[in-house]
């Protein structure tokens, strides 16, 4: 109704939206004839593209630091229980001596 009313055409609508939705605005400056709106929006799409990449490889650079400081951590404390697993291990086979020990000499 209101594109009716002010004689609003789909174009120009679409060309508000699209400035609207990327945030880039409206500036002292903007294009006025369709090849120049086309130009801007495409211009728009390829920096909301590039912008994207670019805060994608940011945070996968981030992430792949994190997991491996992760990683190493898990890698120490694998390595404390294999240690402390042997040194029960070492434990549990003097106990059985001394058990059998005292039964030996107990009987």
């Amino acid at each position: 109704m209101y594109a009716y009313s002010e004689r609003v055409s789909f174009a120009t609508s679409l060309w508000w939206a699209v400035v609207t939705v990327t945030t880039v605005g409206y500036g002292d400056i903007s294009p006025t004839t369709i090849v120049g709106k086309l130009s801007a929006v495409l211009l728009m799409l390829i920096g909301i593209g590039f912008i994207s990449m670019l805060t994608s490889s940011i945070t996968t650079y981030f992430t792949r630091d994190s997991d491996k400081v992760t990683q190493a951590d898990n890698s120490d404390k694998l390595d404390q229980l294999l240690r402390e697993n042997s040194a029960m291990r070492a434990e549990i086979k003097q106990l059985r001596q001394e058990v059998h020990a005292t039964n030996k000499n107990g009987q």
